[in-house]
């Protein structure tokens, strides 16, 4: 995880923190190790979590208070992908993903200017309106971190009431929106009836142990 941590009493003014998971996730059982499919069911979630097993049972509302949005030729199905899995876990389990307050008081402290003093927390969501970087958008233009910005001016945890909801885009739905060919790359159209077909093979051994001038030119009136 990253932990991106800004303010004047910050030491350069902006920080990035890599924080590792407190345990491993253990997800060798969840591929299939001859065709590599992801065998993960949409009603049943079971993952090891350093030494202990972790069973879930997801809702439909779970997954839809999660944000998660099934694509329409799958409303049906059984499966899961792994990007939604580890939306939902991130939902379900919260403090194995998150810094529990403690961890982000202590990161923050260390990052923080000599003699700055004692910090207090005055507002925290998760939910808030992110800049388009990758459109070039900064900070100071996006609507909701303008009113984050007066927030922390005036130590005034009311002043995020002039959020809309509407502005949130952190979701995992809102995210999928976004990259939604990456997350769910477009499947092959199959070949038209009756159309030319081909199938990949591997290369014989052989074919490695052929020099360049091993093989014969083929004269031009037998060439096709």
């Amino acid at each position: 995880m990253v932990l991106h941590l800004y303010g004047n009493c910050i030491q350069g003014q902006v920080q990035w923190i890599l924080r590792e998971l407190p345990a491993r996730i253990d997800v060798q059982e969840l591929w299939d190790n001859q065709t590599g499919a992801f065998l993960a069911r949409r009603d049943r979630v079971r993952i090891r979590w350093g030494d202990e097993w972790l069973e879930f049972t997801p809702t439909a509302q779970e997954y839809a208070t999660t944000g998660i949005v099934f694509p329409p030729d799958r409303q049906q199905a059984n499966d899961l992908e792994p990007l939604e899995m580890l939306a939902y876990l991130c939902w379900k389990l919260q403090s194995p993903f998150f810094l529990s307050d403690e961890e982000l008081a202590d990161a923050v402290q260390g990052a923080v200017v000599e003699g700055t003093g004692e910090l207090r927390l005055i507002f925290q969501t998760r939910e808030w309106q992110h800049p388009k970087v990758g459109e070039g958008e900064l900070p100071s233009q996006v609507l909701g971190m303008q009113v984050l910005a007066r927030l922390v001016a005036t130590g005034d945890a009311s002043v995020w009431n002039e959020f809309r909801p509407e502005w949130v885009n952190t979701r995992f739905a809102d995210v999928v929106r976004v990259n939604w060919e990456f997350i769910y790359p477009p499947k092959p159209a199959p070949p038209p009836p009756g159309g030319p077909t081909y199938e990949l093979i591997p290369a014989p051994d052989w074919w490695a142990e052929l020099e360049e001038d091993a093989w014969e030119e083929v004269p031009e009136e037998g060439q096709e």
